[in-house]
């Protein structure tokens, strides 16, 4: 496993299935990216515009739709999850971070400014 990986993997351990599933809607909404494209290629420009039925036409614009829509509603559902999830590890990660600064030595303490310490816990945390 990559090193950057590795090294972060302990913060995922308790949102594999979430990350799971947002893999598996990034797989489908390219699948439906491609699909779409190939029916546009293949259907929309060969079939309905040249043909000029208008019935053909109708059925590319419906189906063109309904594939602009899925693949919207699933980058919706994708980046709300992601959003939600990303918060949770977020707050995760303060909390360790917060729980192991306040067991510090005091030397540690008397020699950084406690806003230092607040902004490492509130945006370094928020970077990672």
């Amino acid at each position: 496993m990559n090193k950057y990986l590795e090294k972060y993997k302990y913060l995922f351990k308790d949102h594999k299935k979430v990350v799971i599933i947002c893999i598996i809607l990034i797989c489908i909404q390219g699948i439906l990216g491609i699909a779409s494209t190939l029916f546009s290629a293949f259907y929309g420009l060969d079939v309905a515009f040249a043909s000029g039925e208008l019935d053909k036409i109708v059925t590319f614009a419906v189906v063109s739709f309904i594939f602009s829509l899925t693949t919207g509603i699933l980058f919706h559902t994708m980046y709300q999850i992601g959003l939600k999830e990303s918060v949770k590890i977020a707050v995760n990660l303060k909390n360790k971070i917060f729980d192991k600064a306040i067991y510090l030595d005091m030397k540690y303490h008397s020699t950084h400014s406690s806003g230092g310490i607040l902004n490492i816990i509130d945006y370094d945390t928020d970077m990672v």
